[in-house]
């Protein structure tokens, strides 16, 4: 059985645990312990697998058994369509009151092991759309310079697709206005010829047979 566990975060930008400040914390294991836990490792196992899943096992691509080359043909099944309900799945299967919760869980966790929440240097990283992940102080300058550059790349693309719209819509009312004349002169001669060709003849008048 197992007596002592050690508890990694994760930088969620790069996928690496942190050992950083009091992480990892090496506590005794127990059966709150792994109700407190087990719930976060399987999302965040799910949600970088497969090849997440390396560096969360503290493994490298070198290292990796040849038996895992079948993990390529895994597919995991979609228990849930968002991370919340596959919470109160996890809740469920391992017997958590749901007027406790998980969160509410770890929370008392973090503070018996971190109460002076040091999270192994992780901080919150936010995005415009509510996206929240925790990231070390490197990722978070890699995550905020990518993201210049693609803000950067789609004004740059933005720019192109309204120049392109611009000139195609151009050369669109360039081409209707040419056929629109030429087949308004058409039409005109057509209709003086159908008058030359199709109008009847004038009514002749036959001499009167009253003398």
């Amino acid at each position: 059985e197992m007596e002592e566990c050690h508890v990694y975060l994760v930088d969620e930008y790069s996928g690496v645990p942190v050992a950083s400040g009091a992480y990892p914390l090496q506590l005794n294991f127990s059966k709150d312990i792994a109700k407190s836990l087990i719930p976060p490792t399987l999302l965040a196992m799910k949600a970088n697998f497969p090849l997440g899943i390396i560096p969360l096992l503290g493994l490298e691509l070198e290292g990796i058994p040849e038996q895992w080359a079948k993990l390529a043909e895994f597919q995991l099944p979609t228990v849930a369509h968002n991370s919340a309900d596959e919470i109160e799945i996890l809740q469920d299967t391992l017997g958590i009151d749901r007027e406790i919760g998980i969160l509410s869980l770890l929370e008392r966790f973090y503070m018996k092991n971190d109460p002076a929440e040091d999270f192994g240097g992780l901080r919150r990283l936010s995005s415009p759309n509510g996206l929240m992940i925790w990231v070390t102080q490197n990722s978070r300058q890699e995550a905020l310079k990518q993201a210049k550059h693609a803000m950067a790349e789609l004004q740059e693309s933005k720019v192109r697709e309204a120049r392109d719209t611009i000139v195609n819509a151009a050369k669109k009312n360039a081409s209707r206005g040419a056929d629109s004349l030429w087949r308004d002169a058409g039409n005109f001669f057509s209709n003086v010829n159908r008058a030359h060709t199709e109008s009847p003849p004038p009514p002749i008048s036959s001499p009167s047979n009253n003398q």
